[in-house]
């Protein structure tokens, strides 16, 4: 008896970890930014998100519906169904894209929402130059002056399965590189940056530890000259300025950059693990989920149908226990360690089971020779 209880504590402890203590400084920093702008305005607010979902799923890495409404947040809404607001503020969460400065357009244009409303805008995760000033000179500005406000909430660093911290800004290399966008190397400072105040808190400079930053190649050594004109304008930020001190749980006393052109073969490689091959695969999105072709869950595969014909995909969120207990296990030890799962949830006789499906899915892969096994259980009690 006693030993079916423990084990269903350790699936709950898997389910419910938030983290390792550097995820958890990271949300918390993260929080603190989003929860100072949203206590800073007055009164209820009603939230207008930007039809790029990655927006909204940004945001609720680090706090929910029920989060948000504890910080005055009354309303949600699409910025494409122009619903009517009364509350004494609009706030738009917006991607910082020319497609959604054309939508904010359109909404002011067409919502009648009373003129007391006070409009405010933050582009997440940055506010890029060329969309700031395309808003100030369009119809002669307009929609500038409507506008209460326009910033910025640098949500930058996304956790990753409670593990790992990433930018998440694998088209970073290539914009850089075909684009001449160089201002991805100011948003690679900007997190940089965040970095060292999990680490440190925001205690004055003079009680601050020491920071050793090392830069191998050209675009290393413009992101350290960065990160040092970033940190001294950062200071002077009213908004860190008024935020909560966070004494992080990050303990990192160095940083090294390199370039990406010094180390050529690292991306070359394949990664063998479970969780590895899922997300060189698949991909794993930043919500944690990977999206499955429905064929492959029928046995079909691509034998079937027209190849031009658009695939109909299935979202499968990595987060029950099976997945964290495989997660790390060598894709040729995954058939027996999937074995064991299935043995102990046939053998446990103290929790009666209404639904257990499997779902296997094999994935082969002539490129690389290899087979991948994509399991998710679903276990109801």
């Amino acid at each position: 008896m006693a030993a079916g209880s423990d084990d269903r504590d350790d699936a709950a402890a898997i389910l419910n970890w938030e983290g390792t203590n550097e995820i958890k400084s990271a949300n918390e920093y993260s929080r603190n930014l989003l929860f100072s702008i949203l206590d800073s305005l007055d009164g209820n607010k009603t939230i207008v998100w930007d039809r790029d979902r990655s927006v909204m799923h940004r945001v609720n890495l680090f706090a929910g519906a029920s989060v948000l409404a504890a910080h005055g947040v009354v309303a949600n809404h699409s910025i494409e169904t122009k619903k009517i607001a009364t509350t004494p503020h609009v706030v738009f969460f917006l991607a910082p894209t020319m497609v959604s400065l054309d939508l904010l357009c359109d909404y002011i244009d067409n919502v009648r929402n009373d003129t007391k409303i006070l409009y405010q805008v933050f582009f997440i995760p940055e506010a890029w130059y060329v969309v700031r000033e395309s808003l100030k000179l369009r119809n002669e500005g307009k929609y500038w002056e409507r506008l209460e406000s326009v910033k910025e909430i640098p949500l930058c660093w996304l956790p990753r399965d409670g593990e790992c911290l990433s930018l998440s800004s694998p088209q970073i290399a290539s914009r850089l590189l075909i684009n001449g966008d160089w201002t991805h190397l100011h948003k690679c400072a900007v997190a940089l940056n965040q970095l060292v105040d999990m680490c440190r808190g925001r205690s004055p400079s003079t009680h601050q530890r020491p920071m050793s930053i090392y830069s191998k190649g050209k675009w290393a050594t413009d992101v350290a000259r960065m990160m040092k004109k970033v940190r001294s304008s950062t200071e002077a930020d009213n908004l860190l300025k008024n935020a909560d001190p966070i004494e992080g749980l990050l303990k990192i006393n160095r940083i090294v950059l390199i370039d990406r052109w010094l180390d050529p073969l690292t991306p070359m490689l394949s990664q063998l693990t479970f969780f590895g091959l899922l997300d060189e695969i698949y991909g794993i999105g930043m919500v944690n989920s990977v999206k499955v072709p429905e064929t492959e869950f029928t046995n079909q595969g691509d034998k079937d149908g027209n190849p031009f014909d658009e695939k109909i995909e299935k979202e499968v969120h990595l987060r029950d226990e099976v997945y964290h207990r495989l997660k790390h296990s060598h894709i040729n030890a995954i058939s027996n360690e999937a074995s064991k799962v299935l043995a102990e949830i046939r053998d446990d006789e103290q929790v009666k089971y209404t639904t257990l499906t499997l779902f296997t899915i094999l994935a082969n892969r002539t490129e690389t020779g290899r087979s991948v096994t994509l399991l998710k259980l679903n276990v109801m009690s």
